[in-house]
Order: C-alpha cells, then structure tokens, then sequence
C-alpha cells in the first residue's frame, strides 16, 4: 500500500526538516548500508564462514584433545566416573 499525495509531501517536508537541522546525521541515514544491498544468500555465507573460523580459533585456543581419534559405537559408552 503505497503512501498518499499527502503524506509524501509531509514525507518530503520532515527530510528537508532533518537535513536542515542535523545534516551530518541525514547524511548518515541517506547512505545505503552494506549489509542491506547484500542478498540473503551472501549474508549466510558469510555468517557460515564466520562461524566456522570461530570453532577452528577455538580449537587452536583450547587444544585438541591427544587421545587421537576415538571410534564411536552405538551405544556410545561413556567413560565410568570412581566415586570412593
């Protein structure tokens, strides 16, 4: 639904307002941000890919684990806790 003559002449006239008031900050607001011309599928790779550094950071910050690689059965048996 499209906005009426009206309320884009009073549209125009808050801009203009703005612009004359704080025309560093319209400036700002005018500006296309760089993640709205982004489509959703390059805004998912990127949040794929950001997140897939982030686990390997991890694992470089927290070590792996040196028992080397461990065979998962079903079912997985956990290892037995020595309570006294």
């Amino acid at each position: 639904m499209g906005l009426t003559e009206h309320e884009k002449r009073e549209l125009d006239a808050i801009e203009q307002h703005l612009a004359q008031e704080d025309p560093e900050f319209a400036t700002k607001l005018s500006k296309p941000r760089w993640h709205l011309r982004l489509s959703g599928t390059a805004l998912f790779a990127i949040g794929l890919l950001t997140t897939y550094v982030a686990g390997l950071t991890l694992l470089a910050a927290c070590g792996v684990p040196k028992r080397g690689p461990v065979a998962l059965t079903w079912p997985i048996r956990l290892p037995q806790v020595r309570t006294r």
